[in-house]
């Protein structure tokens, strides 16, 4: 390593974590303490700003707290602002204590017992629910910037009906995420600051009109989405037909009934588009 990559070696380190790393050689106290501020106020605020809900339930303190550990700990591979919020959702997921079956079984007796420590630093106790409300409002963000490509809509049959869609070869718009969390991470707020967990599944996506959408999914809606993501270049029908046969219990009219209306609602709200005819595909 050179001499300037030692010296910003340095730099970052004392930026990072002051009491571990005395400052670079040649550099003044007061305009280090400056640089710092200024730096970790903008980290801050990108923070502050992606993640409201989480900096809501677990108050201003606890939230600055969390944000000192992750500037202290956390990877940050991107030299964009703007991917800063990744970083701290990759902290709060890698720093998540594995005694997560302890902390359900005693949820309802202990006052803190949806809280966890931090392994950057064992001092910070995190709610159980923190990584996955964050990833949850993360993904807003991520979905927004998600790159797709042009579609050729005028090339595409017009469909005005359940029916009519069956026969379509269908996808995922592109930018979409399917979720999976352990908690109601949609219904979360600061007037449940200890939520019981509960198995949800989501949909997030972005419309041709650039909003993003949540969708929360039921079982075989989700089973049949992911189906959808996995398998391209099948028809409604042809989705159905295998879902029927990996669910024998369900009673193969009303889910292919029920199936085909739920992805006509989803065709319509631009969670689903044509991507070609069965001839062409």
């Amino acid at each position: 390593m050179g001499q300037l990559q030692d010296y910003q070696a340095a730099f970052t380190s004392h930026l990072r974590d002051p009491a571990l790393y005395a400052r670079p050689n040649g550099t003044r106290a007061a305009r280090m303490a400056v640089y710092r501020e200024i730096v970790f106020n903008n980290i801050c605020a990108s923070l502050t700003a992606c993640f409201p809900v989480l900096h809501s339930m677990l108050g201003k303190r606890m939230f600055k707290r969390l944000m000192r550990d992750c500037f202290r700990y956390g990877q940050f591979e991107s030299p964009l602002f703007q991917d800063i919020p990744a970083a701290f959702v990759a902290y709060l997921q890698n720093h998540a204590s594995d005694a997560q079956q302890d902390v359900e079984t005693n949820f309802h007796t202990q006052t803190h017992a949806a809280e966890k420590p931090a392994q950057g630093n064992a001092s910070l106790l995190v709610p159980a629910y923190a990584a996955e409300l964050a990833h949850y409002e993360w993904l807003e963000l991520a979905i927004s910037r998600q790159p797709t490509r042009p579609i050729g809509a005028e090339h595409l049959p017009v469909v005005d009906s359940a029916e009519a869609l069956a026969t379509q070869v269908i996808a995922l718009t592109e930018a979409h995420y399917l979720a999976q969390y352990r908690y109601a991470v949609h219904s979360l707020s600061r007037r449940n600051r200890q939520p019981t967990p509960a198995a949800t599944q989501l949909l997030i996506y972005r419309t041709r009109s650039h909003t993003i959408q949540f969708v929360v999914l039921n079982g075989l809606t989700a089973a049949l989405l992911a189906q959808i993501q996995a398998q391209p270049g099948m028809t409604v029908e042809g989705h159905l037909d295998r879902l029927a046969k990996q669910l024998p219990a369900y009673p193969r009219d009303n889910l292919i009934q029920g199936g085909l209306q739920t992805v006509f609602a989803l065709y319509q709200q631009s969670a689903l588009c044509i991507v070609n005819t069965p001839e062409s595909a």
